[in-house]
């Protein structure tokens, strides 16, 4: 992968963490199913609401791969901070420039989630995925990730308010 298109890629994973389309038989549909599921009320039993969070965690991931950036804005919270594997921190409105620039021409063609693990604390949520996505031109390596998102339930949503996204060798 070229220099310039792997420093695009893994940032704009980041905001991925936080854009997608569920892989669980969800409607298509983009924004409108990540603002359903964010928008859906908090269950009083933890397993509603880890399940609500691993949908709209696989949704923002599908997301960024669709080149679809709409999702993100709604989902990151306006204090939202994210670093991505090159050690890079920005705010919500840094991630969304970002991601919109590579909405604009994707550089992700295809994206393999092995796994997505939510625990729940009341009002709070750690969502933790791995995975690998490919980039497009073919003939480039995949870039395989793990990725950290701290959520909080406000204001009737999910709403993600720190990312911590890693580059880690192949499994």
């Amino acid at each position: 992968m070229t220099r310039a298109r792997s420093r695009l890629l893994v940032p704009a994973l980041v905001v991925a963490a936080a854009c997608g389309r569920a892989d669980d038989g969800a409607a298509p549909g983009g924004r409108g199913d990540t603002a359903a599921i964010a928008a859906a009320p908090a269950a009083p039993d933890s397993v509603q609401a880890r399940e609500d969070v691993r949908r709209l965690e696989v949704e923002l991931f599908h997301a960024f791969v669709r080149g679809d950036s709409a999702p993100a804005s709604h989902v990151l919270a306006e204090e939202y901070v994210g670093f991505s594997g090159d050690g890079d921190g920005e705010t919500k409105a840094q991630a969304l420039a970002k991601l919109r620039r590579v909405a604009a021409s994707p550089v992700a063609e295809t994206l393999q989630l092995d796994s997505v693990n939510v625990r729940v604390y009341g009002d709070a949520a750690v969502a933790q995925a791995s995975g690998t996505i490919a980039a497009r031109g073919g003939g480039q390596p995949a870039t395989h990730f793990r990725n950290t998102d701290l959520l909080v339930w406000r204001d009737g949503r999910w709403q993600i308010v720190a990312t911590h996204l890693s580059r880690v060798a192949a499994p």
